[in-house]
């Protein structure tokens, strides 16, 4: 497949002098291929793209809570994605983007041909899923999964780097009668980990260990 979108959208908020935002506009460009067994028990996916922006916000370097435009910023990329489902009960998935990101056009030559900030060159996540299916354990499910984020600029002129890091997630779910009960944990460990610096003074820890209940009924 091939596809091309155009987008526009109003740009909410001021900058530190107070003058209103410009619209942001954006062009993205992608081609892909799906491919499914004959089997239907699985599916993997590829896909290029390339999506350039103008009037794309950014983090003001000389004051830090509040954000200015860039000219132009441009991104090219590569994503993988799968899943396959090992029998009735267990699936595996998979997913990596790569990104390759620049500032192509600004008033700030400092800032020309950086990398967008807080966006990472590389992502990735693994997991698995198994459901009981029979036997009094019955609609019993247990899961959990990796997730891989690498180090990626937190400012516009690309001096300040967050480290990359890893977190695990897991679940449980039972489904009976209709209903499905599901206890979600992310960051299972609890690992402390910057999620991003944007100067040498303001740096922020990413989420600690978040546990979710949830019922739904269908």
């Amino acid at each position: 497949y091939v596809s091309w979108s155009h987008s526009f959208q109003p740009t909410v908020g001021t900058g530190f002098a107070g003058s209103a935002f410009k619209p942001t506009t954006g062009d993205q460009y992608e081609a892909g291929i799906k491919y499914q067994p004959a089997a239907g028990n699985g599916l993997v996916s590829v896909a290029p793209y390339q999506i350039t922006q103008q009037n794309s916000l950014t983090i003001d370097p000389n004051h830090t809570l509040f954000q200015v435009q860039q000219g132009e910023t441009r991104l090219r990329g590569l994503e993988l994605e799968g899943r396959w489902n090992i029998g009735r009960n267990l699936s595996v998935y998979g997913d990596y983007p790569w990104s390759d990101s620049k500032v192509t056009r600004t008033n700030d030559l400092a800032s020309l041909g950086k990398q967008i900030p807080l966006l990472p060159r590389q992502q990735a996540a693994l997991g698995a899923d198994y459901t009981i299916i029979s036997g009094p354990l019955a609609g019993l499910g247990l899961g959990g999964g990796v997730r891989y984020v690498g180090d990626h600029y937190g400012d516009i002129y690309n001096q300040w780097k967050t480290p990359d890091y890893t977190l695990f997630d897991a679940a449980v779910h039972y489904n009976v009668g209709g209903w499905r009960l599901q206890l979600n944990a992310s960051n299972l460990f609890d690992k402390n980990y910057v999620s991003v610096c944007n100067s040498a003074v303001w740096c922020y820890y990413g989420y600690s260990r978040t546990v979710t209940l949830s019922a739904r009924y269908r």
